[in-house]
């Protein structure tokens, strides 16, 4: 049974020694394409590199891996938390959209343990004619009219 199936998302944990020409790639997120052979051993193609890795050399990418300051946490159980600053696996958050709370300082790991993940962005939209539209929708329909002059 292998640990990880095509389309999983992962990061590249550890480096074999002899490999330390790829010590900048740990840490990347990397989606699984192919499993393959590599020199006799099991390893994985990724989409992202010409790279394939060895199982021993990747984990499951967690629900925050690609936090960035910004972004708003959700969890189910959990309130909202605003990121306003990132040091490491260390992440400062604010529980008011208005930042004028204090800071609250959380290991990577806990957040990912209480559920945490990272909330997805509502598209914007726009009224015209009192119906309700994508912006972005609206924006490409726009830019295929001429301008009247």
């Amino acid at each position: 049974m292998h640990k990880f199936k095509v389309g999983d998302k992962v990061i590249v944990d550890n480096i074999n020694q002899n490999e330390q020409r790829y010590i900048d790639l740990i840490g990347k997120i990397y989606t699984i394409k192919s499993l393959t052979n590599s020199w006799g051993k099991l390893s994985y193609a990724v989409e992202e590199s010409v790279t394939c890795w060895y199982e021993s050399e990747l984990e499951f990418a967690d629900s925050l891996v690609e936090v960035k300051i910004g972004d708003i946490l959700t969890s189910p159980t959990w309130n909202l938390l605003y990121v306003e600053f990132i040091l490491n696996d260390i992440i400062y958050t604010t529980h008011d959209k208005q930042r004028d709370y204090s800071l609250s300082i959380w290991l990577r790991k806990t957040l990912i343990n209480r559920g945490y993940s990272i909330k997805q962005k509502e598209e914007e939209t726009i009224i015209v004619s009192g119906k309700k539209y994508k912006k972005s929708d609206v924006d490409s329909r726009l830019a295929e009219l001429k301008e009247i002059k």
